[in-house]
């Protein structure tokens, strides 16, 4: 982060550096848009099964049983906790559900005697609509085949926050302007991915945001103090100008029938002033479980090739980005405008 001070503040030296001027906006038609306002996006619909989950798995699991295609089949799945969560590490809670439902209980204040299910939904919430068998939380999205806690830490639904942060960039090559986005590649699957994380107890989602977008895609590049200024102007950023693009399930390949991934996705447009204020120069830097962090092209090719449904998150960020700005994305990640509209004021 290359930063200098003026009146007290740290200010990026992207403010000094000489702007491109912003280049006519090419007419963009339907059939060569990412999006449009009737794209539909069913795999983000509450209640779809999963796809991926059914299919892919981190590798320390076993191999997943056959999933029937109808209800009431025989079905065995296979039961699979990791090493590093039987070993009892901070982040995870206890294997033995009934430990784990004493402790959630003790948080609240709620008395295990005796639980319905409005007392289970409270323990154990989830962004969809929840499902309990004997008394346990079970994948609202249906059966993956492996039950059991696999690699994840919490009972039920584990909660993750996804920022999107796009900007407008003018490509040197060839003066078109491109929406970009922050994207990191994953160290478990080597997939290209939004750069989140799971909430921690008591962090609000604006938070946690701010804090794993710092984590994954600055690295060590920050000091403390900036760090923490980081986290804390990001935090604002998105409750003034966050967009929700979603809440619900994660088709996750770490997923089992009662332990599954969940996040609330938010979209944000980073502008030069935004920068200023957080005395960032947009230079990325991997860090935490990341190899890699880049401003990546919102492309139809770079979006297939997203871990889960990230790329269906950021195709439907995308679609409420043109709402919101008046402007259309091309599927090659050029800015434009639908036929027949005028320049904005």
């Amino acid at each position: 982060m290359k930063v200098r001070r003026q009146g007290g503040w740290e200010i990026s030296r992207i403010s000094r550096l000489m702007k491109p001027p912003i280049p006519e906006l090419p007419n963009i038609h339907d059939s060569a848009r990412l999006v449009t306002d009737r794209t539909h996006f069913p795999r983000l619909e509450h209640g779809a099964p999963h796809l991926v989950a059914r299919k892919e798995k981190p590798a320390e699991y076993p191999p997943r049983g056959e999933v029937p295609e109808q209800t009431g089949a025989d079905y065995k799945p296979i039961y699979y906790v990791s090493p590093k969560v039987s070993s009892g590490p901070p982040w995870a809670e206890p294997v033995d559900f009934e430990a784990a439902l004493k402790l959630r209980a003790e948080r609240i204040g709620l008395s295990t005697e005796s639980l319905g299910t409005r007392e289970l939904a409270r323990l154990f919430p989830s962004y969809e609509t929840p499902v309990f068998v004997n008394g346990k939380p079970h994948n609202p999205r249906g059966v993956t085949g492996i039950t059991g806690q696999g690699v994840l830490g919490k009972h039920g639904e584990n909660t993750a926050a996804d920022p999107i942060v796009f900007r407008r960039w003018v490509s040197p090559q060839d003066g078109h302007q491109r929406l970009q986005m922050i994207a990191i590649r994953r160290s478990d699957n080597g997939m290209w991915a939004i750069p989140g994380g799971m909430t921690d107890f008591g962090e609000s989602v604006s938070e946690t945001l701010g804090r794993e977008l710092r984590e994954e895609a600055l690295g060590e590049s920050v000091t403390q103090e900036q760090a923490w200024r980081f986290d804390r102007c990001f935090k604002e950023l998105f409750e003034e100008k966050g967009t929700l693009v979603y809440q619900g399930v994660v088709d996750d390949f770490r997923n089992t029938d009662t332990y599954w991934m969940a996040s609330k996705v938010v979209m944000v447009e980073l502008e030069d002033s935004d920068a200023e204020r957080l005395g960032w120069d947009m230079s990325l830097v991997a860090g935490d479980d990341a190899t890699q962090a880049e401003w990546m092209e919102v492309t139809r090719e770079n979006l297939s090739r997203m871990n889960a449904n990230h790329g269906e998150f950021v195709a439907k960020a995308v679609q409420l980005w043109q709402k919101r700005c008046g402007l259309v994305l091309r599927d090659d990640a050029v800015i434009g405008r639908a036929p027949g509209e005028s320049e904005s004021p």
